[in-house]
């Protein structure tokens, strides 16, 4: 008898022990799958599309932390936003890396990693549920959607929001687990460092109230108790986090609506029907993500009556049934509205850009997709009695696939004339595809094919003052000098103000012996830009020229 019960007791001892090692195990495969659907990431380079912008050829980031450039970060509208800490961040690569992309991707791809852990962290902490909450942790990781905002270098400013944005969270439960200021106040910091470093997590206070409804049970009120007055006082309690989400929602509205980002042309029906296709354009994508592109167009007032209509059906069905189930199922609303709430700043509500949706906008979203994903199959798993080894066969499957998909995916983003021959096979119709795809074989000295590219672009979207402009540079680099300047003349005509169109378009007529015609459009585009060096050494070259030509 003890020597039974000795084994009895020291296999409780075992099973505890296991028990206590799975949530490392878990996490020791998360980051597991992550490196394995992400590892070709290090060999990518940059693409054209942002990254120029960003990193490359920015001059304050490229030479790094300088304090010059730490003003220019928190003073700066740069891009059409105000996100000073993804401007530090992409500075501190430059300072460990330089302009090696290697460095910059592994940056990327660990924050991702490290967001995959705190999302598995938090999951786990608040329902307790650590199975669950690793397959929700999973699909975050792994899927293809999540690809552009890892592989993407202009867009770190994604999984670094989405650092914060889980700091901010668990910081949150902590103080609802032991309520103190010191707690409260460090989520409201993590908050505001991710809004300072992409405005898109403005929608956190609402993530907040959600969980506050399950898992953490904050709003289930007491017997005899008022339900308005405890779901009024957990709103009060988010005043600090909502003044935050106000402040900078206008500043970039603003900032959005000064620089000719916002499209105001598109009426509000036709905002309010891109968005209800678009939420389930989401959803299908999140379903069966292949063919997957940087840029989606906008198909302006191109929808047809069945897909809006269908659409508004479909997502008002899935809200009924979530509420319908809320009692036996609360992770059904909460996933629910997670995934439509903080997607509302993107949406296309307010139309920024010429984009109908982006993988990108769903990094923090999908999390609401997940949870329902995760919870609902359990649950039907339990209903339906299926052996655990079942039910965990058939999801390594699925989430094999997914890393098939991602590292695919991956492999698109490699450079940029590998991005863009992607994106022409996806978007057919794309102007944007196009033009990019024009200036990847441009760089790489393929000119003929790069101007037939443009020209493909403006056969799309005849208005394209960017197409206009690279064409007209091409063909002056390909002797056609009359050409380039229909081209750059129709690009000034679309962009009075673009000083580097006024300063090739000057430099082709100083070629061309129109000194007085060059003179003007240096002037002007020194006017537009005062410290544009070369304008301002053309300019001087070109008064040279003219006095020369008018002395005797």
């Amino acid at each position: 008898m003890r020597a039974g019960w000795s084994h009895s007791l020291l296999g409780r001892r075992s099973d505890r022990k296991t028990e206590g090692c799975l949530p490392l195990i878990l996490s020791i495969l998360l980051v597991s799958i992550t490196l394995w659907g992400f590892w070709d990431l290090q060999f990518n380079d940059f693409v054209n599309f942002d990254d120029h912008d960003y990193v490359t050829r920015n001059t304050h980031v490229n030479s790094g932390l300088r304090f010059e450039n730490l003003v220019w970060a928190f003073t700066s509208y740069h891009s059409y936003n105000w996100h000073p800490v993804t401007w530090l961040s992409h500075m501190l690569d430059v300072e460990l890396y330089g302009l090696n992309p290697m460095g910059h991707h592994w940056n990327s791809l660990l924050l991702h990693i490290a967001n995959t852990l705190l999302l598995f962290l938090l999951l786990r902490t608040m329902s307790g549920a650590t199975w669950r909450s690793a397959a929700a942790a999973a699909l975050f990781a792994i899927h293809p959607l999540h690809v552009e905002s890892v592989a993407w270098a202009s867009e770190r400013k994604d999984v670094l929001s989405g650092f914060f944005w889980m700091l901010a969270m668990i910081a949150y439960v902590s103080y609802t687990r032991g309520p103190d200021w010191k707690r409260y106040s460090l989520s409201l910091l993590f908050f505001a460092l991710g809004l300072m470093s992409k405005p898109m997590a403005v929608t956190l206070p609402f993530a907040l109230l959600l969980i506050d409804y399950w898992p953490l049970h904050r709003l289930h009120r007491p017997p005899g108790s008022n339900g308005r007055i405890l779901f009024l006082k957990r709103c009060i309690e988010k005043t600090p986090f909502l003044v935050l989400s106000a402040f900078v929602s206008i500043l970039t509205f603003s900032i959005q609506k000064a620089s000719g980002a916002i499209a105001v042309e598109l009426s509000l029906s036709t905002r309010i029907s891109n968005s209800l296709v678009s939420y389930v354009r989401y959803i299908l994508k999140m379903l069966w993500p292949v063919d997957l592109a940087c840029f989606y167009p906008h198909p302006m007032d191109g929808l047809d009556k069945w897909q809006i209509f269908g659409s508004f059906l479909l997502l008002s069905t899935v809200t009924i049934l979530a509420f319908r189930f809320r009692k036996d199922h609360p992770f059904l609303p909460v996933g629910w509205l997670w995934f439509v709430g903080t997607l509302v700043p993107v949406i296309g509500l307010i139309q920024v850009g010429e984009q109908a949706l982006a993988d990108r906008y769903t990094y923090i979203p999908l999390i609401g997709l997940f949870v329902m994903v995760s919870w609902g199959a359990a649950a039907v798993a339990g209903r339906m009695a299926l052996p655990n080894f079942v039910f965990r066969t058939l999801s390594g499957m699925i989430l094999s696939l997914l890393i098939l998909l991602t590292i695919q995916q991956v492999k698109f983003w490699k450079d940029s004339l590998s991005l863009f021959q992607h994106e022409v096979r996806v978007n057919k119709g794309s102007f944007l595809s196009h033009f990019h795809l024009g200036r990847s074989m441009e760089e790489q000295g393929s000119l003929e094919q790069a101007r037939q590219e443009y020209l493909e672009a403006l056969r799309i979207r005849p208005g394209f003052q960017l197409a206009h402009y690279h064409l007209g540079n091409l063909l002056i680099r390909l002797g056609r000098p009359l050409d380039a300047l229909h081209y750059l003349s129709r690009a000034l005509e679309l962009n009075p103000q673009d000083y580097k169109a006024h300063n090739n378009m000057g430099f082709l007529l100083l070629k061309e012996g129109r000194f007085k015609e060059a003179v003007d459009h240096f002037s002007e585009a020194l006017r537009i830009n005062p410290s544009e060096r070369m304008a301002r050494h053309n300019l001087d070259l070109a008064l040279r020229k003219l006095q020369k030509s008018v002395t005797p």
